[in-house]
Protein backbone atom coordinates (compact mmCIF):
# COMPACT_ATOMS: atom_id res chain seq x y z
CA UNK A 1 0.00 0.00 0.00
CA UNK A 2 1.27 3.55 -0.75
CA UNK A 3 0.41 6.35 1.99
CA UNK A 4 1.78 9.60 1.09
CA UNK A 5 3.89 8.22 -1.20
CA UNK A 6 6.00 5.93 0.81
CA UNK A 7 4.98 1.97 0.78
CA UNK A 8 3.40 0.59 3.82
CA UNK A 9 3.92 -2.95 4.55
CA UNK A 10 1.34 -5.15 5.72
CA UNK A 11 1.00 -5.58 9.59
CA UNK A 12 0.98 -9.31 10.90
CA UNK A 13 -2.89 -10.13 11.84
CA UNK A 14 -3.95 -11.47 15.10
CA UNK A 15 -3.96 -14.79 14.00
CA UNK A 16 -0.28 -14.82 12.91
CA UNK A 17 1.10 -13.22 15.77
CA UNK A 18 -0.74 -15.15 18.68
CA UNK A 19 0.86 -18.38 18.62
CA UNK A 20 4.02 -16.73 18.55
CA UNK A 21 3.41 -14.30 21.38
CA UNK A 22 1.87 -17.31 23.64
CA UNK A 23 4.85 -19.64 22.76
CA UNK A 24 7.92 -16.33 23.63
CA UNK A 25 5.40 -15.21 27.00
CA UNK A 26 5.43 -19.06 28.18
CA UNK A 27 8.79 -19.30 27.78
CA UNK A 28 9.41 -16.34 29.53
CA UNK A 29 7.38 -17.10 32.82
CA UNK A 30 8.74 -20.59 32.83
CA UNK A 31 12.33 -18.87 32.61
CA UNK A 32 13.24 -21.03 29.95
CA UNK A 33 14.89 -20.30 26.59
CA UNK A 34 12.52 -21.05 23.68
CA UNK A 35 14.38 -24.17 22.72
CA UNK A 36 14.31 -25.47 26.60
CA UNK A 37 10.56 -24.70 26.74
CA UNK A 38 10.13 -26.81 23.17
CA UNK A 39 11.95 -29.97 24.83
CA UNK A 40 9.86 -30.15 27.64
CA UNK A 41 6.90 -30.40 26.13
CA UNK A 42 5.15 -34.07 25.35
CA UNK A 43 5.78 -35.06 21.95
CA UNK A 44 2.26 -34.50 19.23
CA UNK A 45 1.88 -35.14 15.87
CA UNK A 46 -0.83 -34.39 13.13
CA UNK A 47 -2.15 -35.38 9.82
CA UNK A 48 -5.16 -34.55 7.93
CA UNK A 49 -6.60 -36.45 4.87
CA UNK A 50 -10.00 -35.58 2.78
CA UNK A 51 -13.15 -37.60 1.91
CA UNK A 52 -13.80 -35.97 -1.00
CA UNK A 53 -17.69 -36.38 -2.90
CA UNK A 54 -18.70 -35.91 0.04
CA UNK A 55 -21.57 -33.36 -0.22
CA UNK A 56 -20.99 -30.44 2.65
CA UNK A 57 -25.06 -31.23 3.65
CA UNK A 58 -24.59 -34.83 4.15
CA UNK A 59 -21.14 -33.98 6.07
CA UNK A 60 -23.26 -31.19 8.25
CA UNK A 61 -25.85 -33.91 8.68
CA UNK A 62 -23.83 -36.23 9.93
CA UNK A 63 -21.57 -34.19 12.33
CA UNK A 64 -25.13 -33.15 14.02
CA UNK A 65 -25.47 -37.13 14.81
CA UNK A 66 -22.38 -36.63 16.36
CA UNK A 67 -22.98 -33.89 18.39
CA UNK A 68 -26.54 -35.19 19.62
CA UNK A 69 -25.15 -38.14 20.83
CA UNK A 70 -21.76 -38.52 20.48
CA UNK A 71 -20.51 -41.23 23.00
CA UNK A 72 -22.74 -43.50 20.75
CA UNK A 73 -22.06 -42.30 17.32
CA UNK A 74 -18.22 -42.36 18.14
CA UNK A 75 -18.92 -46.13 19.56
CA UNK A 76 -20.91 -46.88 16.11
CA UNK A 77 -18.12 -45.88 13.83
CA UNK A 78 -15.38 -47.48 15.90
CA UNK A 79 -13.29 -44.95 17.28
CA UNK A 80 -13.89 -45.02 20.89
CA UNK A 81 -12.59 -48.70 20.84
CA UNK A 82 -9.76 -47.82 18.72
CA UNK A 83 -8.74 -44.95 20.63
CA UNK A 84 -8.96 -46.65 23.75
CA UNK A 85 -11.46 -45.47 26.18
CA UNK A 86 -14.30 -42.64 25.95
CA UNK A 87 -14.61 -39.18 24.65
CA UNK A 88 -13.42 -36.72 27.47
CA UNK A 89 -14.13 -33.89 25.69
CA UNK A 90 -15.34 -32.31 21.94
CA UNK A 91 -15.38 -29.23 21.13
CA UNK A 92 -17.81 -28.14 18.43
CA UNK A 93 -16.21 -25.06 17.25
CA UNK A 94 -15.51 -26.03 13.85
CA UNK A 95 -17.10 -29.69 13.12
CA UNK A 96 -16.44 -32.28 15.53
CA UNK A 97 -12.77 -32.10 17.80
CA UNK A 98 -13.27 -35.08 19.81
CA UNK A 99 -10.56 -35.54 22.57
CA UNK A 100 -10.56 -39.62 23.76
CA UNK A 101 -9.22 -40.41 27.66
CA UNK A 102 -5.98 -41.79 25.81
CA UNK A 103 -5.59 -37.96 24.53
CA UNK A 104 -5.59 -38.43 21.06
CA UNK A 105 -7.51 -36.31 18.68
CA UNK A 106 -10.07 -36.95 15.98
CA UNK A 107 -11.67 -33.60 13.80
CA UNK A 108 -14.21 -33.80 11.61
CA UNK A 109 -15.00 -31.26 9.90
CA UNK A 110 -16.73 -30.12 6.39
CA UNK A 111 -14.40 -28.13 4.00
CA UNK A 112 -15.81 -24.40 3.92
CA UNK A 113 -15.21 -24.33 0.13
CA UNK A 114 -15.47 -27.81 -1.60
CA UNK A 115 -17.74 -31.41 -1.11
CA UNK A 116 -15.08 -32.39 1.30
CA UNK A 117 -15.25 -33.91 4.63
CA UNK A 118 -11.93 -32.98 6.43
CA UNK A 119 -10.08 -35.72 8.75
CA UNK A 120 -7.19 -34.59 11.37
CA UNK A 121 -6.08 -36.21 14.18
CA UNK A 122 -3.68 -35.87 16.91
CA UNK A 123 -1.42 -38.70 18.71
CA UNK A 124 2.00 -39.11 20.59
CA UNK A 125 3.69 -40.79 18.01
CA UNK A 126 4.02 -40.56 14.23
CA UNK A 127 2.94 -44.04 13.53
CA UNK A 128 -0.14 -43.85 16.01
CA UNK A 129 -1.29 -40.61 14.42
CA UNK A 130 -0.92 -42.74 10.88
CA UNK A 131 -3.18 -45.54 12.13
CA UNK A 132 -5.54 -43.41 13.83
CA UNK A 133 -5.92 -41.13 10.45
CA UNK A 134 -6.46 -44.26 8.29
CA UNK A 135 -9.15 -45.87 10.75
CA UNK A 136 -11.07 -42.59 10.85
CA UNK A 137 -10.93 -41.71 7.25
CA UNK A 138 -12.32 -45.17 6.93
CA UNK A 139 -15.00 -44.82 9.66
CA UNK A 140 -16.70 -41.76 7.59
CA UNK A 141 -16.82 -43.18 4.31
CA UNK A 142 -19.31 -45.11 4.71
CA UNK A 143 -20.88 -41.59 5.33
CA UNK A 144 -21.18 -40.94 1.55
CA UNK A 145 -23.92 -44.21 1.38
CA UNK A 146 -25.08 -44.43 5.16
Amino acid sequence: MIYEGRSLSPLPTRDAMLPMLSTLVAARQSNQTLAALTRSLPPRFTLSNRLVEMPTARSQEKIDLLRRAPEEEAKVLGLVAVCGGGLSHMDETDGVRMTFASEEIIHLRPSGNAPELRVYVEADTQSRAEELLAVAMNAVACWRTN
